[in-house]
């Protein structure tokens, strides 16, 4: 096979493999013992310290010591704020929040961390940085089976001291991470790229962060594109402005590059991936 090879010149990015692109995992968690504000989608809200993030829960101590369990499913904005800062009344009709978890779907409660995301990275790359993430700890692992849905994987480890930890891990492919970041359905999005305009703002809007702000961003790996043609091929060498031509219809036969009065065929990605919206 013939082909050509560009890798990024990035020190502070790496890039994954198997013909994906940008390789990132975006992290939605708050820190610990900051005060923030919750506003429901019943129209109410709940503001204080938050003591800890479990499955679709989060535990939050108001002023007056009161411990509040609000479901992400609950939550139509979050606002890192002090909780004397001024707010507007709730409307007419809010409903008061209960001291109490709600009833809550069984198979979202079951996970204490759920990834979802890039398809390249959920299948091999992350079940194993959650392998070496629970051996690390010392937690016993019961092995990956699959999850409620086709593309669902979930892993179990339990320590010595009794602690069970599950994580699930969806492969919605890399359009799909950000929205479930943003709709609060996971808590790890799996990224081949960077979020785009349109998906950062939502974010923002989501958590209630300022106009600069963006999700925390881990590089775990490099992943490189390459463009391949026909062994039997006489194209050995193809430049970027060759290649973009081929891809935009200015040449279509091969004669034009060096190679076999034969006409181009071109093949690529689906336009879903982000390994094609990088290309393109």
């Amino acid at each position: 096979m013939t082909h050509r090879f560009r890798r990024a010149r990035r020190p502070i990015r790496l890039w994954l493999g198997g013909g994906t692109a940008l390789a990132t995992i975006l992290m939605s968690g708050l820190a610990s013992a900051q005060e923030t504000r919750f506003f429901l989608r019943n129209g109410s809200a709940v503001c204080g310290t938050v003591l800890g993030e479990q499955g679709i829960n989060t535990a939050v101590q108001t002023s007056n010591g009161t411990q509040v369990i609000v479901r992400r499913d609950q939550i139509a904005r979050r606002l890192v704020e002090a909780c004397d800062t001024p707010v507007a009344t709730a409307p007419a009709g809010a409903r008061p929040v209960t001291t109490t978890a709600p009833a809550a779907d069984p198979q979202s409660l079951a996970y204490d961390l759920h990834f979802s995301g890039s398809t390249s990275m959920g299948e091999r790359m992350v079940p194993d940085l959650v392998d070496m993430f629970l051996a690390s700890n010392q937690y016993r692992k019961k092995g990956w089976a699959p999850g409620a849905a086709p593309n669902e994987r979930v892993q179990e480890g339990r320590s010595d001291a009794g602690r069970t930890l599950r994580v699930l891990i969806a492969t919605t492919g890399s359009q799909g991470a950000m929205s479930s970041l943003t709709e609060f359905r996971a808590d790890i999005a799996m990224n081949v790229r960077r979020p785009n305009a349109a998906e950062a703002a939502a974010f923002r809007t989501a958590y209630g962060l300022e106009a600069n702000a963006a999700p925390r961003e881990y590089v775990v790996s490099l992943d490189g594109l390459a463009v391949i043609v026909h062994p039997e091929n006489k194209v050995r060498m193809l430049s970027l402005d060759q290649l973009r031509d081929i891809y935009a219809g200015t040449i279509t036969n091969w004669s034009q590059v060096g190679g076999d009065n034969l006409a181009i065929r071109l093949v690529a990605r689906e336009s879903a991936s982000a390994a094609w919206e990088l290309f393109n």
